[in-house]
């Protein structure tokens, strides 16, 4: 009798100094001490192997202390302990997700699921796994779940949002995230998403309210400053745009894609030296940017300084040789310098990348006029009139073409259809009289 009493008091004992490491244990925890948390449970478990929430208390360290795969396994003896806890499936499977064992963790939520379906959290961690894995319309109905539980969480909305919007859902999309606004005002993040979508929707002015909004709550944010700018650029706005540019500079003077729309903005103002200036300094920090070489050489070319421009076009299709719009503006260049030949090749070039291009068919075709190749380019007109029949101009070359071929009743009939199109075409009038008089010539003409 006096044995069995003693090993009842020791059993207490034990039981009495394992809750107290315990509790310590969870202070450390709460404190932030996740080292000496750990080595506190661990300590309790090897006195109380089959206490569930000392496992789980353990894998809860764990994961803040990074070390994922250990608490899973921690969860996993807490789980076979007791598989009626729905917090312990539940941080089983966000460290799964951690560790991007994405169908275990669906798994595990599903285990939690079962056990309490009013949990909008669990809801709304499976909806994020599932919108990784691509399963978005299904993600969907997970957030759905979530909100139906608790409409005021804001996490849910602003990723339901993200869903939509991949779904190309805008209107949608925008609709959830001033459902996450309402209930948290100054959340940057969903206004600046919102932003972003009222660009893709060219709703420029609304998405300038947007950004505003966002620099007012995070002033620092570049990607706000330099959105912005951009959107002011759109608008026309380009004085504003430049002040906002170099804002984001101020930010990040190493990001070469501001440098490169500021630039874009200084050629709008038509400050050609500032732009060059500014493509310079996008182009010394990223000098493999094709997009940057091209806009360089436009500038040179808009500047009277073809040659200058040949060289950064011939830079723009080295990185990119698809370049069409480099092979163009590289064609129409070479014309300007009289380089008929060379002008040919650059836009056949242009052609091999984009062949639905009338304008590109058009330049062509005045190149090969210049080059006294009058039936050739006459081939190259028609081919942009195929693909364009109200380009004005291609009717007048093709116009003054068949009249320099003595064909002057087809010439009257191609400046018919470019006046057609454009009434104020003086070049058109001037060369029909022209051709009129000198097919009246041929007509009156005697016989010899």
């Amino acid at each position: 009798m006096d044995s069995s009493i003693s090993r009842h008091r020791l059993k207490v004992m034990r039981q009495s100094s394992g809750a107290s490491t315990f509790d310590r244990a969870r202070r450390a925890a709460k404190s932030g001490n996740y080292l000496e948390a750990i080595a506190g449970f661990t300590q309790v478990l090897e006195s109380h192997p089959d206490w569930d929430k000392a496992w789980y208390a353990k894998g809860k360290a764990l994961v803040t202390a990074g070390e994922l795969t250990e608490a899973v396994n921690c969860f996993r003896e807490a789980i076979s302990l007791n598989e009626a806890s729905h917090p312990q499936w539940n941080h089983l499977a966000m460290a799964l997700t951690k560790l991007g064992r994405y169908e275990e963790a669906l798994t595990s939520y599903d285990k939690a699921i079962a056990l309490k379906r009013n949990h909008h959290k669990t809801w709304y961690n499976r909806g994020n796994i599932l919108l990784r894995l691509g399963a978005i319309r299904e993600a969907l109905s997970n957030y759905e779940k979530a909100i139906q539980i608790q409409p005021q969480y804001v996490r849910v909305w602003y990723n339901q949002a993200v869903a939509f919007s991949r779904l190309g859902q805008l209107e949608e999309a925008l609709a959830s995230y001033d459902q996450a606004l309402a209930i948290r005002p100054h959340f940057a993040d969903a206004l600046y998403n919102q932003a972003n979508l009222l660009c893709r929707l060219e709703r420029y002015p609304e998405a300038l309210r947007k950004y505003e909004r966002v620099i007012e709550i995070r002033p620092r944010l570049f990607s706000a400053w330099f959105n912005r700018g951009n959107v002011l650029r759109k608008l026309q706005l380009y004085e504003d745009a430049l002040a906002s540019f170099d804002r984001a500079i101020d930010l990040d003077p190493k990001a070469f894609e501001v440098w490169f729309h500021r630039g874009k903005t200084l050629h709008k103002l038509y400050r050609y030296k500032a732009a060059i200036a500014s493509y310079s300094k996008a182009l010394r920090l990223r000098p493999r940017f094709a997009e940057g070489w091209y806009g360089r050489g436009y500038t040179h070319y808009k500047d009277g300084h073809p040659e200058q421009a040949i060289a950064d076009f011939d830079k723009a299709v080295d990185v990119n040789a698809e370049y069409f719009e480099a092979w163009r503006a590289r064609g129409s260049a070479l014309r300007k310098l009289g380089r008929f030949e060379e002008a040919i090749v650059s836009f056949d070039c242009a052609l091999e990348v984009n062949p639905e291009s009338p304008e590109t068919w058009y330049h062509r075709g005045r190149s090969l006029d210049h080059l006294g190749q009058t039936g050739a380019a006459v081939a190259s007109y028609d081919k942009a009139l195929t693909l364009n029949p109200e380009f004005s101009r291609a009717w007048y070359s093709r116009g003054v073409a068949f009249s320099r071929l003595g064909e002057h009743a087809i010439a009257i009939t191609n400046f018919d259809h470019a006046l057609g199109i454009n009434p104020s075409y003086l070049d058109a009038a001037r060369r029909r009289r022209i051709s009129l008089r000198q097919l009246k010539n041929v007509v009156t003409k005697p016989p010899s």
